[in-house]
C-alpha cells in the first residue's frame, strides 16, 4: 500500500520532502510542499492521484484519508477535568452539556473529549452451551446486530394527511439484549442468556488521563483558521464559566493550557517597553534641551506617528501582534530625531534670531526640510530588502519592515507640519529660572569635558 502511494503522488509538484510510515494495518504518508505552495491546489492534485491507483491496492484496503494539516489545527484551550461519583459516566455527560455549547462558539472550530470511561456492553459467549444448541458465532452477531438498527417503514396516507414511518428497534437496556431470542431447540426459544453471560461494562483504556493526580478526561479546543485566538479563548472560558452550573457538584474543570496566555504576556511586555522607551525619551530630550515646551512638542511626536502607523496597518490588513509592535519597539527612538532637529532650529531662530513666531517656525522647519527628509529616506531603505525576502522568514519579517518604514514617514510628516504649528504657539518666551539657568551651566561643563 505504502509503495504504491507514495510512487504516486511523488509526481504532485512542489514537493519537498516525503516520509512514510509503514506499520501492522496502517500506512500514514507525510507530504511537505514547498514554502508558498497553494495547498487547496496540492490536496486536489494528490486526491486525483490517490483515485487513479485505487483500484491498484490490495483487497481489503480501505479509502485512502486525505489530511491537511497547518498551524490552525493546534489547540488553543485545553481543560482538565476530574469527578469522583460522576466518573463513570463523565464522558456522556460532559458530551451533552459541555462538548456541544463549546463547538457553538464564535470561531471554535472544533471542540475534543480524550480519555474517560466508554461503557461498552460485552456479550461473553459460553461455546459448551452455544454447541449443545447447536448455535455459532456468526448467527449471534447477527442476531445481535439485526435487532439493534432504526430504520425508515415508508409513508402512511390516511386521508389528506401523509406520515413517515420509522421502526425504531435500537437497545434501549441492558436486559433486552439478555432476553434476546438468538435460536430455537425443538421449540423452545434460546435466549442469549442462556448462552452467554451479558455485562455492562467499559471498554479497555489504552489511554489513562488524570488531573491533579485523580481520573479525569481532557477537551481540546481548536480554533478556526481566521478567528482570533484571544478572543476564541476568552469566549471560552466565558462558557465554560456559565456551563459549570448546570454540572454536577462533583465535577471539577481546570486550565492545563492557555496559548492566548503567551500572547497577552508577551504583548503586555512589548506595550510596557514602548510606554518605558517613550518616558525615557523625553527624559533625554529635556536634559539637552532644558525646555520642557521643547520636550512636549518632541514626545507628541511619539503618540501621533504610531497613530498614523496603526491606521495605515490596520488598512493594509495587518493586526497589533508580537511582529507590529516589536517594530514599534525599535522605532520609538528613531521617531523623534526629526522632531529634534527642527524643534532646534525653531528654537535657534526664536530664542537667539529673535525671530516672530510664525516666521521662526516655518523658517526653521524649511531650513532643515532637506537634511531630515534625507535622513529618514536612509533608514527607511535599510528595511526596503526585507520586503525581497522568500519563505516563512519574508512572511515573518515584512510586518516588521513596514511597520519602521511607516512610523518613520509618519514622524516626518509630524516633525515637518505638527511640530512647527506647536513651536509657533508654545514659544512665545524664553523660560528663564534658576533651575533651567543651573542645568545649561551643568549641561555645558559636561559637553566641555566631552571635547577634552
Amino acid at each position: 500500500v505504502t509503495k504504491v502511494l507514495e510512487s504516486t503522488v511523488a509526481t504532485v509538484p512542489n514537493i519537498k520532502n516525503i516520509f512514510s510510515t509503514s506499520l501492522e494495518v496502517v500506512s500514514a504518508i507525510t507530504i511537505e510542499f514547498e514554502w508558498g505552495t497553494d495547498i487547496d491546489d496540492a490536496a486536489n492534485d494528490i486526491r486525483d492521484k490517490i483515485d487513479f491507483v485505487r483500484d491498484y491496492l490490495p483487497d481489503g484496503a480501505s479509502k485512502p484519508i486525505l489530511f491537511k494539516f497547518s498551524t490552525s489545527f493546534m489547540p488553543v484551550l485545553m481543560f482538565g477535568i476530574k469527578a469522583k461519583e460522576s466518573y463513570p459516566h463523565l464522558i456522556d455527560i460532559l458530551e451533552d452539556k459541555v462538548i456541544d455549547p463549546l463547538r457553538q462558539v464564535e470561531g471554535v472550530g472544533d471542540a475534543s473529549l480524550f480519555g474517560g470511561l466508554i461503557r461498552e456492553i460485552r456479550v461473553e459467549l459460553n461455546q459448551v452451551k452455544l454447541n449443545s444448541f447447536r448455535l455459532t458465532i456468526d448467527q449471534i452477531i447477527g442476531t445481535i446486530r439485526m435487532n439493534n438498527i432504526s430504520e425508515p417503514g415508508g409513508t402512511l396516507k390516511i386521508g389528506r394527511n401523509e406520515f413517515i414511518l420509522r421502526v425504531p428497534s435500537e437497545y434501549r437496556d441492558i436486559n433486552e439484549i439478555k432476553n434476546l431470542i438468538v435460536g430455537n431447540y425443538k421449540g423452545t426459544p434460546i435466549y442469549l442468556k442462556d448462552v452467554a453471560n451479558v455485562v455492562d461494562s467499559f471498554k479497555e483504556e489504552n489511554m489513562i488521563v488524570r488531573v491533579n493526580g485523580e481520573p479525569g478526561v481532557i477537551i481540546f479546543v481548536q480554533k478556526q483558521s481566521k478567528a482570533n485566538t484571544v478572543e476564541v479563548a476568552e469566549k471560552c472560558k466565558q462558557r465554560i464559566e456559565q456551563l459549570k452550573e448546570k454540572l454536577p457538584d462533583d465535577i471539577t474543570i481546570y486550565i492545563t493550557f492557555d496559548s492566548s496566555k503567551f500572547i497577552k504576556d508577551s504583548l503586555s511586555n512589548l506595550t510596557r517597553t514602548i510606554l518605558w522607551g517613550g518616558f525615557f525619551v523625553l527624559i533625554v530630550v529635556f536634559l539637552f534641551l532644558i525646555d520642557w515646551r521643547a520636550s512636549i512638542i518632541i514626545g507628541l511626536t511619539i503618540p501621533f506617528s504610531l497613530i498614523v502607523a496603526f491606521i495605515f496597518l490596520y488598512f493594509l490588513g495587518y493586526t497589533i501582534n508580537i511582529m507590529s509592535l516589536s517594530s514599534l519597539a525599535i522605532a520609538i527612538g528613531m521617531v523623534v530625531d526629526n522632531g529634534i532637529v527642527v524643534t532646534e532650529n525653531i528654537y535657534r531662530h526664536r530664542f537667539q534670531e529673535k525671530l516672530a513666531l510664525n516666521e521662526s517656525a516655518v523658517r526653521g522647519a524649511g531650513e532643515v526640510l532637506q537634511a531630515v527628509t534625507a535622513s529618514t529616506l536612509t533608514t527607511v531603505a535599510i528595511f526596503i530588502p526585507i520586503f525581497f525576502i522568500s519563505g516563512i522568514v519574508g512572511l515573518l519579517f515584512k510586518q516588521l519592515g513596514l511597520a519602521v518604514i511607516v512610523v518613520l514617514s509618519s514622524s516626518l510628516l509630524v516633525s515637518l507640519t505638527l511640530t512647527p504649528m506647536l513651536s509657533s504657539r508654545l514659544f512665545e518666551k524664553k523660560l528663564d529660572t534658576s533651575f533651567i539657568a543651573k542645568a545649561e551651566r551643568v549641561n555645558i561643563r559636561i559637553f566641555n569635558k566631552i571635547k577634552e
